[in-house]
């Protein structure tokens, strides 16, 4: 998980900060504390007043969460120190809060089994709070709003465990637990860093639906809790499933509302503004890479397009051109039919109709619909290749009817054609 350290550790600790409960090495001084502690062995523990035994272990706890950020292995010798102590007074909160942390340098450092086996202690010594168990420290029993607050920490840490071991049905049953907290005492701050939590898990595990609700419900936390930092957190992550959905200009407004808050505190949540960098990166390099698709598609279109209209104009010529062999095939069969010689008289004593050759009685020659066509673009000056392609004729085809108007007309040459058509009007 990316971020989910940062994201334990609010969650161990952020309702006690607070509260006042917890101190680090920014408010505390751990220089001075160490002198506190300074000569307290066990033996001498051992011979010491109760007050002086409390005292001490004030000091470790404020050493022990000190150092958490600065000294991870001091830190955790603390927390040893004020677990053997507490163990002996019985004080219940102190072995919870030491034994969760000490699951937490476990948890941090690659070691979950041994995470496990301290988590489990501070959640006996949280149940045992729970139940009403009380102690010297405690006559009357411990703070309910204190004791949920230790159990949904806890139980934020616990969940996070299970997640980075990949078992995510138990780690939403620990999360579950902890939320179900945050809402009874309306820790609006903590839930958004828990559903924040929720939707880097499911990111993680490709279920962008629920990742986008868990981010969704974060957002909606954050807002209400006045959290700028969880704000921009949230619309972060929701630009993450944005971009994993291919909708980038929906990811660039998330990513542009995140930058609004990073752009006016830079010196807050640095890994947070180098996350934003990296989705920014991820939307810039996918917009590229779907102006290229796009305009490969466009021009694969254009080609497409272009050899779509040459086989177009292909199949029209030669639809065309076998449309002319037929009629050149019918004319031949007709001139080489007896009833079509000049002279020759059909059924009705008159001129055979369909005639070629030979003249209407107008004195114009009969002419088929193909010729009549082409005579106009002879006389207009076109050669017979132009008038081949204009017609989507072949060029063979074409000749072939400029020979059967010059036998027709009689005529020497296409001049003499010409001019025999004009005589006649046909052009």
């Amino acid at each position: 998980m990316r971020r989910c350290f940062f994201i334990l550790l609010i969650l161990a600790g952020l309702a006690p900060a607070l509260r006042g409960q917890y101190r680090d090495h920014r408010v505390a001084n751990v220089d001075s504390l160490e002198n506190v502690i300074a000569g307290w062995t066990p033996e001498r523990l051992a011979t010491a007043s109760y007050g002086e035994r409390s005292q001490v272990a004030g000091a470790f706890r404020d050493l022990m969460w000190g150092y958490s950020v600065v000294n991870g292995e001091r830190s955790l010798y603390m927390a040893r120190r004020l677990v053997a102590l507490a163990r002996e007074e019985n004080w219940l909160y102190s072995i919870y809060d030491a034994e969760k942390i000490i699951g937490q340098h476990f948890w941090a450092g690659g070691q979950p089994d041994s995470a496990a086996a301290h988590f489990r202690r501070s959640l006996e010594a949280v149940e045992r709070m729970r139940a009403g168990e009380t102690n010297a420290e405690n006559p009357e029993g411990y703070d309910t709003v204190r004791v949920d607050d230790a159990y949904s920490s806890l139980c934020g840490a616990i969940g996070n465990l299970y997640n980075t071991m990949d078992s995510i049905p138990k780690a939403m049953e620990y999360y579950a637990k902890a939320g179900e907290i945050f809402e009874k005492y309306g820790w609006k701050q903590s839930s958004a860093v828990l559903y924040h939590n929720l939707g880097e898990t499911w990111l993680d595990e490709g279920d962008l639906r629920q990742a986008k609700e868990c981010y969704g419900e974060s957002l909606r936390y954050a807002r209400e809790a006045e959290d700028s930092l969880m704000v921009a957190d949230a619309l972060v992550g929701l630009a993450q499933v944005a971009v994993r959905r291919g909708r980038l200009s929906k990811a660039l407004g998330y990513v542009r509302s995140a930058d609004e808050y990073y752009s006016q505190h830079q010196d807050r949540e640095p890994g947070g503004r180098i996350e934003l960098l990296d989705v920014t990166e991820k939307v810039l390099s996918r917009q590229k890479r779907q102006r290229g698709v796009l305009a490969l598609v466009a021009l694969a279109l254009l080609v497409l397009a272009g050899a779509f209209q040459v086989l177009w104009e292909r199949l029209r010529r030669l639809r065309r051109e076998k449309e002319a062999a037929d009629e050149v095939i019918d004319e031949a069969i007709a001139a080489l039919s007896p009833a079509a010689a000049p002279g020759a008289d059909d059924a009705t004593g008159g001129a055979a109709e369909g005639w070629t050759d030979g003249e209407a009685e107008d004195g114009k020659p009969f002419l088929s619909a193909r010729e009549r066509e082409i005579l106009p673009l002879i006389a207009a000056g076109l050669t017979s290749p132009q008038i081949a392609e204009k017609l989507f004729l072949s060029l063979p085809t074409i000749k072939w009817y400029r020979r059967k108007l010059l036998e027709k007309f009689d005529a020497a040459n296409s001049a003499d054609l010409i001019a025999r058509a004009k005589e006649r009007g046909l052009v």
